[in-house]
């Protein structure tokens, strides 16, 4: 598997649990970032690396459904939020 299919898996998977935990605007934004990937692999890459910095980030994501953490999905979520990261450092260089 190409690491760009890889990451569109990625993302679609993440999106889903996004959507599922409350945070849509985090799912439409991956979705725009695969596309992006899809269609210069460096910019793509350069975009999902910086929805990790900075408040209001990747990495602060975390799902619930009512008042209560996902914690099955949140850790699912966190393991794919680590491999899209170096994924996307690897298509940077």
């Amino acid at each position: 598997m190409s690491t760009i299919q890889r990451i569109s898996d990625i993302v679609q998977r993440m999106s889903e649990l996004a959507r599922r935990g409350g945070s849509v605007n985090v799912s439409v934004s991956l979705e725009r970032a695969a596309a992006l990937v899809a269609r210069d692999t460096q910019e793509g890459a350069s975009a999902i690396v910086g929805m990790y910095g900075g408040m209001g980030s990747l990495n602060d994501v975390i799902l619930y459904e009512g008042n209560k953490p996902l914690v099955d999905e949140n850790e699912e979520f966190d393991a794919l939020r680590s491999e899209l990261f170096e994924l996307s450092q690897e298509l940077r260089i």
